[in-house]
């Protein structure tokens, strides 16, 4: 019944709202809809008046709480994506380098999928994309290629071509025509996208199973395509447990990104950072160094490079790179800070008050700032003033023992 028909829809669109506030990646799906009423379901074209004949506008009016939902979110997504400061200007990113990322990620997906190996936790987009490079110009040529090829044959293989336009509309969002991130591309964008691929897969198993009970192919056929598509299975399980284990922890996963892309910078920066950590200052500094020959104008890569080389004992190459990166940065606090606790340890404490000023400036609310200003004015002779950010660095929680001491001394003195 009508009724019945209606609860059904109401029930189908409050469900795609919850799926929304989940992530905003389903704005897609009243194109897949679209694409499903062409093909299989045949509600819309194949003749005269079914495009926008009575019966066809009535499929058309179906998706319009879906558009009018997947529009909404669409537009929160890119502001909320643009207030974190996550998107990329067009100005920085131009079109001809999104409209190359997208062919990519079109031929990449699909690739990845198919042939499952060096696969990373990021695919890094470069600092300078140019269109015109192999990579981007032989997967523009593979899409263009495969589309027509497809459209071609839409009516001898109308599922070709519906499976490549869900495919296509799936993956639209996180094709950088709205970059956000420092990402090309990321493995996990292929699971919802390459749905149909795997059910034409499915598809095709029946197929063959159907033409052996009709006794168009052999029984002895059927076992060989039967055999090699478990053996596909087989190797695909193989290679997902082995993918897996490099998710064990930190440095086997950054080892690995290096391994597969060299060429990224931030998987050398977080590889850095992992031996930085555990104190592992020569190999530290070795990734620190190769992420800022690929990418140098970064101030976080400089920094801790910075304090690796201060921790070294590398001091005046220490403050070479806290003002590089206060050259690439000038309101970035923490170069400030340990270039301040570089010059205090060389006894310049003019100039490292001077700095440490400077960073709680830009961020009042530096509890360690306040620790290490406290310290050199102590130096100095300004116990007033020391005892002062001392308890403002206790004040902003930094429960330290050695804060405790320091202020303690402070006022004994």
């Amino acid at each position: 019944s009508a009724a019945a028909r209606w609860r059904w829809m109401a029930a189908a669109v409050f469900v795609y709202s919850l799926s929304l506030l989940s992530k905003a990646g389903g704005i897609t799906l009243p194109v897949v809809l679209l694409v499903l009423d062409v093909y299989p379901l045949r509600r819309l074209g194949g003749g005269s008046g079914r495009w926008l004949g009575p019966t066809a506008c009535r499929v058309w009016w179906e998706k319009v709480p879906f558009m009018l939902l997947a529009m909404l979110f669409g537009i929160v997504a890119l502001l909320a994506q643009q207030e974190a400061g996550a998107l990329k200007p067009v100005a920085r990113y131009v079109v001809a380098s999104r409209i190359a990322q997208a062919l990519f990620g079109v031929a990449f997906y699909l690739w990845k999928t198919v042939i499952p190996l060096g696969l990373s936790p990021l695919y890094e987009l470069p600092v300078r994309l140019d269109p015109w490079d192999w990579p981007f110009v032989l997967s523009g040529l593979v899409v263009v290629a495969a589309s027509a090829g497809l459209l071609l044959a839409r009516r001898r293989w109308p599922a070709g071509l519906a499976i490549w336009i869900c495919y296509v509309a799936l993956l639209a969002p996180v094709l950088g025509t709205a970059q956000s991130g420092p990402q090309i591309a990321a493995d996990r964008y292929s699971y919802l996208s390459c749905l149909g691929w795997a059910m034409l897969a499915g598809a095709g198993l029946i197929y063959c199973w159907r033409l052996l009970v009709s006794s168009y192919i052999r029984s002895g056929t059927f076992v060989l395509i039967a055999g090699v598509a478990s053996a596909v299975v087989a190797v695909l399980a193989v290679l997902t447990w082995r993918q897996a284990q490099v998710w064990h922890d930190s440095e086997r996963l950054w080892r690995h990104a290096v391994a597969v892309t060299p060429e990224s910078s931030t998987v050398h920066y977080n590889l850095a950072l992992i031996l930085h950590k555990r104190t592992e200052l020569v190999g530290a500094i070795e990734h620190y160094q190769r992420s800022l020959r690929i990418n140098p104008v970064s101030a976080d890569a400089y920094n801790n490079l910075g304090e690796a080389l201060a921790q070294q004992g590398e001091l005046g190459e220490a403050v070479k790179h806290y003002r590089q990166a206060l050259q690439i940065n000038a309101s970035y606090a923490p170069a400030y800070n340990n270039l301040g606790s570089v010059l205090a340890q060389r006894g310049e404490l003019e100039e490292a008050i001077k700095y440490y000023r400077y960073a709680l400036w830009i961020n009042p609310g530096a509890a360690d700032v306040h620790h290490n200003l406290g310290s050199v004015l102590v130096q100095r002779g300004d116990l007033d003033e020391a005892v002062e950010h001392y308890r403002q660095a206790l004040g902003l929680g930094l429960a330290d023992s050695e804060i405790h001491f320091s202020l303690g001394d402070a006022l004994a003195r």
